[in-house]
């Protein structure tokens, strides 16, 4: 996904948003689907799909602004 963008255009922010999208498309909802099988709480589920979400966007972030795709 780096690689997509020049590097001038390889921000802390947009690296973030990226990460935060990909956690969303495929994270979360191999999470849901362990979760509604394993018939655990709404509330527990947020509680853990928000830690994926913002571990993903920080590491998304942070390679992002390394610019590790220069």
């Amino acid at each position: 996904m780096i690689n997509f963008h020049p590097p001038e255009a390889q921000t802390f922010t947009h690296g973030g948003f990226h990460g935060a999208q990909l956690a969303a498309m495929f994270a979360l909802p191999a999470t849901a689907i362990n979760y509604l099988y394993q018939r655990k709480s709404l509330k527990l589920f947020l509680i853990d799909a928000g830690y994926i979400l913002a571990f993903m966007a920080l590491s998304g972030a942070i390679m992002a602004a390394l610019k590790l795709g220069a």
